[in-house]
Parts: C-alpha cells; sequence; structure tokens
C-alpha cells in the first residue's frame, strides 16, 4: 500500500475494535473524540470522513495488527482438535462490521444438531485464523 493511500477497511476494523477507546484514539490521532463516537455509533459513515481525518485515522492503522480475542475459544477449540482430529467444522460467524469473527463451532459429530447458518471450513484454516486474530494488538 502506498504511503498516501487511505484504506478505509482498516479504519473501519480499529473503530470496531474496543481496545482502542476514543480517547486513545484522539490522543493519537487529534481527531476528536466525539467524532470518532460518532463513527462508531453509526451517525457518520467512515466513507464520509473529509481526506484529512481518512488520511489521519488510516496511518494510526498502519502497523497496527488489530485483533479479536478468542483466547477461550481457541483453547477449547484445540482441546477438541487434540481429542477428535476433526478434518471439517461447522464454524457460526457473528454477523458485525467488518471482521465477522467466529462465535462458536460444531464438530462433525454434531453437524445434525445444527440450527443457525454456518459455514463448513477445515480445521485447520478455522485454527489459523482464530490464532492469527487472537495476537496481541
Amino acid at each position: 500500500m502506498s504511503s498516501k493511500s487511505i484504506d478505509i477497511e482498516k479504519i473501519k476494523l480499529l473503530l470496531e475494535n474496543e481496545a482502542f477507546t476514543s480517547e486513545l484514539i484522539e490522543q493519537s490521532t487529534g481527531v476528536n473524540k466525539g467524532m470518532i463516537d460518532s463513527l462508531r455509533a453509526g451517525e457518520i459513515n467512515v466513507e464520509d470522513l473529509d481526506l484529512q481525518t481518512a488520511f489521519i485515522l488510516s496511518r494510526l492503522c498502519d502497523g497496527i495488527n488489530i485483533s479479536y480475542d478468542y483466547e477461550n475459544l481457541l483453547e477449547e477449540f484445540r482441546a477438541d482438535l487434540y481429542e477428535f482430529s476433526p478434518k471439517l467444522v461447522a464454524i457460526v460467524r457473528e454477523d458485525r462490521g467488518v471482521y465477522k469473527p467466529i462465535i462458536d463451532y460444531y464438530l462433525p459429530q454434531s453437524f445434525n444438531k445444527i440450527n443457525e447458518p454456518c459455514e463448513i471450513v477445515y480445521a485447520k484454516d478455522v485454527l489459523r485464523e482464530m490464532e492469527e486474530m487472537n495476537k496481541l494488538i
């Protein structure tokens, strides 16, 4: 990515991540806390930001790995992988924002009990996604 480009999707991930408080973003960028709160509340769309504000927020995102706390689910998933060695699993995602986190999963022996929308994916891919997204910010 060019140093002068604006990454809208990364700005959205930043705003969704509760670890980055509005106060911290304001201190780091000079962008008014009220503006940050309005963006988070959906009162202002990221796409409607003036170029300077979008550029400043995008710069904050450079070099930051946005994460999701998978610690508990990851521990449970690893234990199930060790015990059952499934090749495929069904995952349930939370439908919110840009990144739709995995909130639950089903092992193959439970596929017949699934009563919610899910994706059937390789267990190794689920493990990789959760490990990558679980990295510290």
